[in-house]
């Protein structure tokens, strides 16, 4: 997953992430990914809840993407091992190590004989694709495993945990300390049982001392010695298991990974929609591109099609979506956001093409149903939570909002927007905003129109619902739509500012 650092799909989420994959729906995505597998969901829901801000480990990944798509059953077998080799391991501790370096000793000398032919497994799984691994993720995995263990090395970790099994008892010194307690315990290899030792035997014999049969305090006594004497092996032992232990996680949470990408774009491609690997800009180039975009996550959950959007900001850091209610604008802004989170840890995109920044951070700002045990106003609500997410933003983010300050009236969450995503945009955020705000949309438009793009979603009956295109604001309620949605038909009369029925094609979005 990274050429610096290994991946880790942990139970927790970073702050927000919750919240983020509530507003852009990713649990049909998570869910797909994991195809019942809760090891893979973790894995989809990690990645997808920390994206990757470095352009080297997105092509590390992508290419690793390829070479696993190219090598069909790889990483299944990948990922059957190391989680073979997992729960093994919690079968063999599962009452835990114990703090005893006896216990430490006995238990790591069981898990590590465990993991050694599993890792000879693992070895010859991955020669026999030889050659056909390309990618320097796959390709080094194959590499060091094959230089790192080779049969001499395996046959000299048996041979360690063979004499670890103490059958022939414990040799150790140690010297005397203050007040004559032991000091410097030092496990010593077990004598030979040659010729020569035996020989020896018959030489003056050593100082012992024996416990009486029934002596419990004496055996207590004798294991705490011994343990003294085998604490520094037995450490040892226990740290070498966790550490192949962590080698077979690591291998599981990124095969877990990938087999949910593979998944997903099986998935998404047997519902026709098309998917592609997207580019990265980079430098000062700051325009986000997409042809025929998608929400991943409707095309997951939609019984019908779903309308694609085409999108060029041209490198303008504030984009303003208006237009007509349930005319796709939510589901447009959802699909910028869930494609830049795929794009960005990873995946493939719901798209023919798609390009774009880099970002450090994408955050979103959806409106909230007012909770009914708050003390504070719904607008006082919304400015507490803003003002957490705008203290996580930098000139290199990527802010969503959808119908902010709604909570409020429209001259007043109007000055509030303008006040706030505008100069958040010109410092360099790029910003998209769904708004039903005319003064806020026409605001924008009439002193920042040069360096803003503005959507419109067209109304109900016009030509290709759902679509956005490329259109300033319009000062309308649209009544004439919700008019047809109650009674059915236009009223004889059009209502005051309603827009005309005609419209043409154009750039946009996609969903109900």
């Amino acid at each position: 997953m990274s050429p610096e650092a290994d991946f880790v799909a942990g139970p927790g989420l970073p702050t927000g992430a919750q919240d983020q994959e509530d507003d852009l729906g990713l649990s049909s995505v998570v869910a797909v990914m994991g195809d019942g597998d809760q090891v893979r969901a973790r894995a989809a829901r990690a990645a997808l809840s920390n994206p990757v801000a470095d352009h080297a480990t997105l092509l590390w990944r992508q290419q690793a993407l390829a070479d696993l798509t190219a090598n069909a059953g790889l990483a299944t077998e990948l990922y059957q091992a190391a989680t073979y080799a997992l729960r093994e391991h919690d079968r063999l501790t599962i009452w835990g190590m114990g703090r005893s370096p006896e216990s430490m000793r006995y238990t790591s000398v069981q898990v590590l004989e465990m993991f050694v032919p599993e890792l000879v497994k693992l070895r010859r799984l991955l020669a026999g694709y030889g050659d056909r691994l390309a990618s320097p993720a796959l390709r080094g995995l194959h590499d060091r495993v094959q230089a790192e263990l080779d049969d001499r090395y395996l046959d000299e970790v048996r041979s360690h945990l063979a004499r670890m099994q103490l059958a022939g008892g414990t040799s150790f010194s140690a010297s005397l300390g203050d007040a004559n307690h032991g000091t410097a315990y030092m496990m010593h290899e077990p004598p030979s049982q040659g010729m020569r030792w035996r020989l020896a035997r018959r030489g003056p014999q050593s100082r012992t001392f024996s416990v009486a049969e029934g002596d419990e305090e004496g055996m207590r006594a004798l294991a705490r010695l011994q343990g003294r004497g085998i604490a520094v092996a037995a450490t040892a032992l226990a740290a070498a298991a966790a550490h192949v232990r962590g080698f077979f996680e690591v291998l599981q949470a990124e095969t877990a990974f990938y087999l949910g990408a593979m998944h997903l774009s099986a998935v998404i491609g047997s519902r026709g929609y098309p998917t592609c690997t997207p580019l990265f800009s980079q430098g000062t180039d700051r325009a986000l591109e997409a042809t025929a975009l998608c929400d991943a996550g409707l095309c997951l959950r939609s019984p019908s099609a779903v309308v694609a959007n085409d999108l060029s900001t041209q490198g303008r850091r504030l984009v303003v979506v208006t237009g007509a209610n349930r005319g796709g604008k939510s589901t447009f802004l959802r699909s910028v956001g869930v494609a830049q989170l795929m794009a960005q840890c990873g995946l493939p995109v719901v798209a023919r093409a798609y390009r774009a920044p880099v970002f450090d951070r994408v955050l979103t700002h959806f409106k909230r149903d007012e909770d009914a045990g708050a003390n504070a106003g719904r607008l006082e609500s919304e400015l507490e939570r803003l003002s957490g997410t705008l203290h996580q933003l930098s000139t290199s983010s990527l802010l969503l909002c959808n119908e902010p300050f709604a909570s409020t009236n429209e001259e007043e969450g109007s000055q509030i927007g303008l006040q706030v995503l505008v100069p958040l945009s010109a410092l360099g955020t790029q910003v998209f905003v769904v708004t039903h705000l005319f003064e806020l949309a026409d605001g924008a438009r009439r002193d920042h129109g040069a360096t803003t793009l503005f959507l419109r979603a067209r109304r109900e009956g016009q030509q290709a619902p759902f679509r956005l295109v490329e259109a300033p604001p319009e000062p309308t309620a649209y009544g004439e739509d919700l008019y047809r949605r109650v009674f059915g038909a236009p009223p004889a009369v059009p209502l005051p500012g309603a827009a005309p029925t005609t419209g043409t094609g154009g750039t946009g979005d996609a969903g109900p």
